[in-house]
């Protein structure tokens, strides 16, 4: 996993160097950023696990679970864990693999512009199924890159030019640009108002002030992936302002 970790930084260091020349890369690439990005990180107990270690802790006279395993066997168990034996656990290494992945998509598509937009179906369901991701760095790395993607795609099909005193409306954004913001707005914003820690909550902040600057005031008008009201970002920016956000606690 280190390995692999170590090679989608190359990868994008590499799509930061050569810009749209890097488009070739991508096709090959695409499935072991993939692979990483869907790969679970945290091992479960089998159930023949669960039957050794119930045999260890031996009867539980009170019936209430609270038996636990004596010294010696806690101090065993602790260093199968570590050297990745029986027992749940969090393989880190797969973990920071997963977020380098993820950068790694993000850089594609934010040097990459309109050669990735082709990818950015095929990398949407799975950058989304880590939105509730447990890590930090994995949520963080997602917002980042949602907004890479909305790059690419708005380089792929401009969006018409907002005219000064126009009501904003979201017929000006290419179709799969509207596409992309059905799919990867609320995410955002729900990561802006309501993660509890402060660099995912900057990084979301960022995503969404690049992709407003990015369209402009059409990405704020009644739309499927927002509703009427702007109350969740203002919200959200008050919280933070008056440091009574979840991040700040």
């Amino acid at each position: 996993p280190e390995l692999l970790e170590y090679t989608f930084g190359f990868f994008g260091q590499v799509a930061e160097l050569l810009g749209e020349e890097a488009a070739p890369l991508v096709p090959p690439l695409l499935p072991f950023l993939v692979k990483a990005v869907e790969q679970e990180e945290v091992t479960e107990f089998s159930e023949h696990e669960q039957a050794r270690i119930l045999a260890k802790l031996g009867p539980d006279p009170d019936g209430d679970g609270d038996e636990l395993l004596d010294d010696d066997d806690d101090d065993e168990e602790d260093e199968e864990g570590e050297e990745g034996g029986d027992g749940p656990g969090i393989h880190t290494a797969m973990l920071d693999e997963k977020a380098a992945a993820i950068h790694c998509l993000g850089a594609c598509a934010a040097y990459g512009g309109a050669s990735f937009a082709p990818h950015i179906e095929a990398v949407m369901g799975p950058l989304l199924g880590c939105a509730d991701h447990f890590h930090e760095d994995v949520r963080g790395a997602l917002a980042r890159t949602l907004s890479h993607l909305v790059k690419a795609c708005a380089a792929a099909e401009p969006p018409q030019p907002w005219v000064k005193g126009e009501a904003p409306a979201s017929s000006k954004l290419g179709k799969a640009t509207r596409w992309l913001l059905q799919r990867s707005w609320r995410t955002l914003v729900s990561t802006f108002k309501d993660d509890d820690d402060k660099d995912t909550v900057a990084a979301a902040a960022e995503s969404i002030s690049e992709i407003v600057l990015l369209l402009g005031p059409s990405v704020l008008a009644n739309a499927p992936w927002h509703p009427a009201s702007t109350d969740p970002l203002v919200n959200g920016a008050l919280a933070l302002l008056e440091q009574r956000h979840s991040c700040q606690e």
